[in-house]
């Protein structure tokens, strides 16, 4: 700086450099006026420092206009955002969020209301009762567990897509919608599946997962993408893909969930009562028919999506510190849990998490029932079945609200801009590929709704598989698997 201000004698910097030491070195000359040499270099310390600062505010003023979104951004995602902060603290690397807020009482048990949502986003709903403990760096600290964006500008410059990512595919949450996306993704861009031995839909039955239900490779290959159903174990998981795989999975509300699950599987055949009059005592059904079998209940029966996770519920229920120990536990070992009711902002955080395009993550919902074979519920239903899968009930609160905590850090506006960037995508590509929908009879005679192609459609691999139905897509797989096993065999 000094250099630049000798160099330039307009510059109004030199002036008063230029008289202080003229008068610094009529000070020396003069023994009666050393003294007065500590003010003078006061003076020439302040010029300094106001010209160091008025240039540091020149260079903020010019990257704020060169690039508008910098400085709003570079601000925005480490901070907590204000509707948090009665309810966090932070203690190292740990942060504790405390699960009941303002928000709502902690008896509200009801569905998640749409007219609570604005702009898109949501009010955050309760999640549990007492403080849960996580890692601070599954939300935006560490770049192994989230999006570049939330890292800095440069490495969102150098962002490259991720390729390892696991789906612990949970039923009935709406699961093979996000299956699907995988599917494509690694299909289009030539990855390694891990799939179930046998060309099963599960690994492992309904048993815990183990690496060795996983279709072995040939030597120097590594898995990229398992996406089927499995049972959640940590360590099985780790064993099977590599270090740096992303885990995610999707919940549902207990009470919605529950209603599908009962219907597509026919459950009325389990327990001979229809859902309505199941709701109304499901413990007495459920312990009924247990007495009738010499076998363990099917573990859907209750808490559902604890079991996918890998907590089986006993017949007497379980213990609420169990509970919280559990969601815990998950909170720590998934970078990310997607909200079905909420799958737009979902998808959009899996985009960013991933660091993939717009094209990798678009999406038509798929194995869902037609209407006439979905059920109303009331407010009495709902409850009795939030009491009934309390487990499941902590459990979706909880990342219900660590969703919307992603949303905070992510950006309200820029969550908005991008919903609506993801329907017109969406839009588009359902003109180009859909022409209708059928109903066909699969499974257990349950009718699902279909998509029929468009001639262009037809013709276009993209719109192929975004429509595939996941068992076709999974033999489709499962055969592009074989013939890489086949090619690296007679390679080697």
């Amino acid at each position: 700086m000094a250099n630049k201000i000798y160099s330039d004698q307009n510059n109004p910097l030199y002036t008063v450099l230029k008289t202080l030491l003229h008068k610094s070195s009529r000070n020396l000359r003069n023994p009666h006026k050393i003294p007065n040499m500590a003010g003078d270099l006061r003076q020439l310390l302040t010029t300094l420092i106001m010209g160091a600062i008025a240039s540091m505010l020149l260079v903020c003023v010019f990257l704020t206009k060169t690039n508008p979104t910098y400085m709003r951004r570079s601000l925005k995602y480490y901070r907590i955002p204000k509707t948090y902060e009665e309810n966090v603290r932070m203690d190292g690397n740990k942060m504790y969020v405390r699960s009941g807020g303002n928000r709502s009482s902690s008896k509200d048990k009801s569905l998640p209301k749409e007219e609570q949502r604005s702009n898109n986003t949501a009010s955050l709903y309760t999640n549990t009762t007492k403080l849960v403990q996580f890692n601070a760096t599954l939300l935006n600290i560490d770049q192994n567990h989230t999006s570049p964006l939330h890292q800095s500008t440069e490495s969102f410059a150098m962002c490259s897509p991720k390729k390892n990512i696991v789906l612990l595919k949970t039923h009935k949450t709406g699961s093979s919608t996000i299956q699907n996306i995988l599917y494509r993704f690694g299909d289009f861009h030539d990855l390694t599946f891990a799939l179930p031995v046998g060309k099963s839909n599960y690994f492992c039955g309904n048993n815990d997962f183990n690496i060795k239900c996983v279709a072995s490779l040939p030597k120097g290959y590594q898995y990229n993408v398992l996406a089927n159903h499995a049972r959640w174990v940590k360590t099985e998981f780790s064993a099977a893909m590599p270090p740096d795989t992303t885990y995610i999975t999707i919940l549902r509300h207990p009470s919605t969930q529950y209603e599908s699950l009962y219907n597509y599987y026919k459950w009325k055949n389990v327990f001979h009562v229809t859902f309505q009059d199941f709701v109304k005592n499901p413990k007495m059904y459920y312990l009924k028919k247990n007495r009738q079998t010499s076998s363990a209940p099917r573990h859907s029966f209750r808490n559902p999506s604890l079991y996918d996770l890998g907590l089986t519920t006993p017949i007497e229920g379980l213990k609420e510190d169990e509970i919280y120990e559990k969601v815990k536990s998950l909170d720590e070992e998934f970078h990310l849990v997607l909200i079905m009711e909420y799958i737009e902002e979902s998808i959009i955080l899996l985009k960013d998490l991933m660091c993939w395009s717009w094209d990798d993550v678009l999406y038509f919902q798929t194995n869902s029932r037609a209407t006439n074979e979905v059920q109303g519920m009331t407010q009495e239903v709902i409850q009795r079945l939030i009491e009934w899968n309390e487990g499941d009930w902590i459990l979706y609160r909880h990342f219900n609200e660590t969703l919307w905590t992603k949303v905070e850090h992510y950006g309200k506006e820029r969550m908005k801009e991008d919903i609506a960037t993801l329907r017109r995508k969406i839009n588009e590509k359902t003109t180009k590929c859909i022409a209708g929908t059928k109903h066909v009879t699969e499974l257990k005679q349950i009718t699902i709704k279909r998509f029929q192609l468009t001639p262009a459609g037809s013709k276009s691999s993209e719109c192929q598989r975004m429509v595939r139905p996941a068992l076709k897509y999974l033999s489709t797989l499962n055969a592009k698997m074989s013939g890489k096993s086949k090619r690296s065999i007679s390679l080697n």
